[in-house]
This record gives structure tokens, C-alpha cells and sequence, in this order.
């Protein structure tokens, strides 16, 4: 259940439910921003080896500057609406937990309340909801981004050149072996 607890997880899913398209755009949004990067690349390394090779009479430096830019300004929108998404869907959510906190707390009766730690309840209620902005906001998130991203870089890499994409995918899985053995 992806670093939380049967019980946890429990309480945590019907607020992710809520929030599910708001937690997909997002993360749709920083994927669509991995392939704008994708896009920023290339143009780029065709602009310097246009540079390089001073072969600007073929197709002038300008043109690709602009599609530069142009996947530069997605790359940003894309971030903006990433961060904005999830800062959204992540307030609902602690929002929610919170309301869920004080009503269970308000349905106690007092002797609950002798045996409790107050300072407990207090942490629960604020410091553990910052804890829970980083699992939502990165943890969750970037898993499937690990996922995604490769898989999508393969796939453009195997349209361009399928050779490299092929040695790609044969070496990459030894890649930790490699390290491992340093």
C-alpha cells in the first residue's frame, strides 16, 4: 500500500478518492512536463549543432530558437498547473482529515480525554498533516512518474533510433548491478 499501513491506509483512501481527478491532472501534468523537456532538448542540441557545424544557411538558428521557447513556456505551464493541482487536491485532503479528527473528537465523551495526551492530539491534528503533504505530494506521485517516464523516453527513443532503444533496454536493468559492484 505504498509506504503506509493497512490502517492508515484505510483512513487515507476515501479522501484520495475525492481528490482523484485533481491527484491524476497533476500528475499528468508533470508528465506532459518530462516530454516538453524532451522537446526543449532537441531543439537545442539542433540549434548547437547548427552552430557547431556553421551550417545556418540550411535552416536558419531563429526557427528552432522559437520551438525551443515554445517547449520551454509548456515545460513551465505544465509545472505551474502540476503545483497548483496538487497544493488543491493536498488542502482538501488534510482539510477533510482534520474535519474527520474533530468530529470523532467531539463524539468522545470526557473520560476519553483523562487518558489522552493532549499534546498527542494536537501533533495529530497539525504536524503529522505536514508529514502527510510530502507523501501526497511527492511520494505517491513520483512513484508512478518512475514508471512513466522511462517507459515514455523508450518509446521515443525506439521511434528515432530503434537500435539504441533496444541496448537501452538490455542494459538498463544491470545498471544497478554495475553500481552495486563499485
Amino acid at each position: 500500500m505504498l509506504g503506509v499501513s493497512r490502517q492508515e491506509w484505510e483512513i487515507l483512501s476515501p479522501h484520495l478518492s475525492e481528490e482523484k481527478w485533481p491527484l491524476t491532472f497533476s500528475t499528468l501534468f508533470a508528465w506532459l512536463g518530462s516530454l516538453a523537456f524532451l522537446g526543449q532538448a532537441y531543439f537545442l542540441s539542433q540549434t548547437l549543432g547548427l552552430l557547431v557545424t556553421a551550417d545556418i544557411t540550411s535552416q536558419p538558428p531563429g526557427e528552432l530558437l522559437t520551438g525551443f521557447l515554445a517547449f520551454l513556456l509548456l515545460k513551465m505551464f505544465c509545472s505551474w498547473m502540476e503545483e497548483t493541482l496538487s497544493i488543491r487536491a493536498i488542502t482538501n485532503i488534510r482539510t477533510g482529515i482534520r474535519k474527520r479528527i474533530l468530529e470523532k473528537l467531539a463524539q468522545q465523551q470526557p473520560p476519553f480525554f483523562q487518558d489522552q495526551r493532549s499534546g498527542e492530539l494536537i501533533h495529530l491534528a497539525t504536524a503529522a498533516m505536514d508529514a502527510l503533504d510530502l507523501y501526497l505530494s511527492q511520494y505517491l506521485q513520483r512513484i508512478l512518474l518512475a514508471l512513466l517516464i522511462p517507459i515514455s523516453y523508450l518509446l521515443i527513443m525506439a521511434g528515432v533510433d530503434f537500435l539504441s532503444a533496444f541496448l537501452l533496454l538490455l542494459t538498463a536493468p544491470l545498471l544497478p548491478l554495475f553500481q552495486y559492484m563499485i
